[in-house]
C-alpha cells in the first residue's frame, strides 16, 4: 500500500509562494514579450489625433473659403460687366437723343430800300407761327403771332418770307404756307400812334369806310387791302377807325379789319 503524501501548514505557505512566482514570471516573459509592441501602439493612437485634427483644421479652411469667396469674386466680376457697359450706353444714348443739335445762328438782316419799296402786305392765315432769325426752323424763334396778324412781306428765301411784323416791328423770317401775301404794297404804321388806340390793317380787298356802325350808312371812302388804320373801339360788327394816311375817321366791318390787339366795346 502507497504512502499518502500529507503536506504541513508550512509546505502550503511554501506552495503559494512557488505558485506566485511562477505566475509574476508568466507575467514578466508575457510583457517582454509585448513590450516592444506596446508603445508602437501607445505611439499610433496618440499621433492619429494629433494628425486628425490638422487634416480636420487645414482642409475645412479651403473648403470653407472657397465656396465663400468663388460667389463674391463670381459677382463683382459679373456685376463689373454688367453693370459698367450700361451706365457708358445708357449716358451715350440719351446725349444723343436729348442734346440738342447746336442752333444756328444768323446775322441780324435790315430790309433794304428797295426790299421796303416792293414790300408786299401779307396776312397770317394760321395760329401759333413762329417768326425766325434765320430761313429755316433749325433757327432761333423771335416771335410767335396768331391768324389775323399783318407785315410787310420784303423777299423769298426758299421756303420762307423775310418779313416785318406791323404788331411789334420785329424783322424776321416766317413760312410761306402760313403768309397771304395781297398785291397791295405793305404800309408801316407810324410809331406815334395815339395812346388811347389798336394798330390794324384793311384784310380785305375792298372795305367801305362808313359814317356810322351799320351797313346801311353812307360810305366815306373806299379802303384797300393792307392800309393802316387806328382803331378806336367796337360797336356792334363796326370798328371806328381813323385812316393812319389820310387822318380820315369812320366805321369799318370788324370783320375785314386785322387788330394788332384787343379793341374795347362800346
Amino acid at each position: 500500500m502507497r504512502k499518502r503524501f500529507k503536506l504541513k501548514p508550512a509546505g502550503y505557505l511554501v506552495l503559494g509562494i512557488l505558485f506566485l512566482v511562477i505566475v509574476l514570471c508568466i507575467y514578466a516573459i508575457i510583457r517582454a514579450l509585448s513590450g516592444p509592441k506596446t508603445p508602437q501602439q501607445a505611439v499610433l493612437p496618440e499621433s492619429s489625433p494629433a494628425e486628425s485634427p490638422v487634416q480636420a483644421v487645414v482642409t475645412p479652411n479651403p473648403t470653407e473659403t472657397m465656396p465663400e469667396e468663388s460667389p463674391v469674386i463670381a459677382g463683382e466680376e459679373q456685376q463689373t460687366a454688367e453693370e459698367t457697359p450700361a451706365p457708358e450706353s445708357g449716358t451715350s444714348t440719351p446725349a444723343s437723343q436729348t442734346t440738342p443739335a447746336p442752333t444756328p445762328t444768323a446775322s441780324p438782316r435790315v430790309p433794304t430800300s428797295s426790299e421796303k419799296k416792293k414790300a408786299k402786305y401779307g396776312v397770317l392765315n394760321n395760329d401759333g407761327v413762329n417768326l425766325r432769325s434765320g430761313p429755316s426752323t433749325d433757327y432761333q424763334r423771335i416771335g410767335n403771332y396768331n391768324k389775323g396778324a399783318t407785315m410787310a412781306v420784303y423777299a423769298k428765301d426758299g421756303d420762307f418770307y423775310f418779313v416785318k411784323m406791323d404788331k411789334d416791328g420785329k424783322v424776321g423770317f416766317m413760312s410761306k404756307k402760313f403768309i397771304t401775301v395781297s398785291d397791295s404794297a405793305a404800309v408801316t404804321i407810324p410809331p406815334n400812334a395815339p395812346s388811347d388806340a389798336v394798330t390794324g390793317k384793311i384784310s380785305a380787298s375792298k372795305v367801305a369806310l362808313r359814317t356810322g356802325p351799320n351797313k346801311s350808312d353812307s360810305a366815306i371812302k373806299e379802303l384797300k387791302r393792307g392800309e393802316a388804320l387806328y382803331i378806336y373801339y367796337k360797336v356792334g360788327e363796326f370798328y371806328y377807325v381813323q385812316v393812319v394816311e389820310t387822318g380820315k375817321k369812320g366805321f369799318v366791318y370788324a370783320s375785314y379789319v386785322s387788330a394788332d390787339g384787343s379793341v374795347p366795346s362800346k
